[in-house]
């Protein structure tokens, strides 16, 4: 079940940069119906569903469909079928895989005994594989 949604949202990162370098292309776009992520100046997670690059930058972020429906017909729109978008990730190799299985994981280096082990374990959730 996690190993799926690890796959899945890796999935949707590849697929979201290639569709991003087959727009390369075009001097201006737009990619909706996506689920994009992004931080803002204040380093606060905002959400998306368009977005709107001209010249190789993001010009804007759309949160509602009407937003960004009045877009001269000149800019390319692109169906982004619900794929998780994350713009300005631009390192081919983001180790989603290895993030996951961190997250699956406590880092118990540091507790001194058991009873400090099992207090660790206590407080954070840990996923144990079963068979």
């Amino acid at each position: 079940m996690i190993i799926n949604k690890v796959c899945k949202y890796t999935l949707s990162l590849v697929c979201g940069w290639l569709l991003t370098c087959t727009l390369s292309y075009a001097s201006e776009w737009l990619i909706y119906n996506v689920q994009g992520y992004t931080l803002t100046t204040q380093h606060q997670l905002k959400t998306f569903s368009a977005l709107h690059v001209s010249d190789d930058k993001v010009k804007a972020t759309y949160q509602k469909a009407n937003q960004w429906q009045q877009l001269p017909a000149s800019v390319t729109r692109v169906n982004g079928q619900g794929y998780v978008v994350l713009p300005g990730l631009t390192d081919a190799h983001g180790h989603v895989l290895g993030l996951g299985y961190k997250k699956q994981n406590i880092d118990l280096t540091a507790s001194r005994s058991k009873h400090a082990a099992l207090q660790k374990i206590k407080q954070g959730s840990i996923w144990i594989p079963r068979g």
